[in-house]
């Protein structure tokens, strides 16, 4: 049982209790969130730093003067490769995240009509 599946104290003493529990699951879900897109973020730029290093090294390689251009040529195709890469990892995380958010919020609307048609039938 997770700690967002354990009841709070004077939780249900609170007309607001289930609102109150909801959106500290959508909070800790954009935190989740926010963190995936953060390492996502950080773990690519790392990459490109190491990847621009790798170039600047070879370039200021006076042997390399002459093959200049095909360096250019290859740093860049990479460079867009790498981006377009990264561009689709970015919307996979989105995806996922959109995906866990609809469950969540799925399992809320259920748990709120439960709860409404139980206080419907209680004295």
């Amino acid at each position: 049982m997770t700690s967002l599946q354990m009841s709070l104290p004077f939780l249900q003493f609170s007309p607001f209790g289930a609102a109150i529990l909801a959106g500290t699951k959508f909070q800790a879900e954009f935190a989740g969130a926010a963190l995936r897109y953060q390492i996502e973020g950080l773990s690519f730029w790392l990459d490109r730093v190491g990847k621009d290093v790798t170039f600047a090294s070879a370039l200021a390689n006076p042997q390399a003067m002459r093959d200049a251009s095909d360096l250019i040529n290859d740093f860049s195709a990479q460079m867009i490769t790498d981006y377009a890469r990264e561009t689709s990892r970015i919307f996979a995380v989105a995806a996922k995240t959109a995906n866990e958010t609809a469950t969540i919020a799925h399992g809320e609307a259920l748990r709120t009509i439960d709860d409404i048609a139980a206080s419907s039938v209680a004295p």
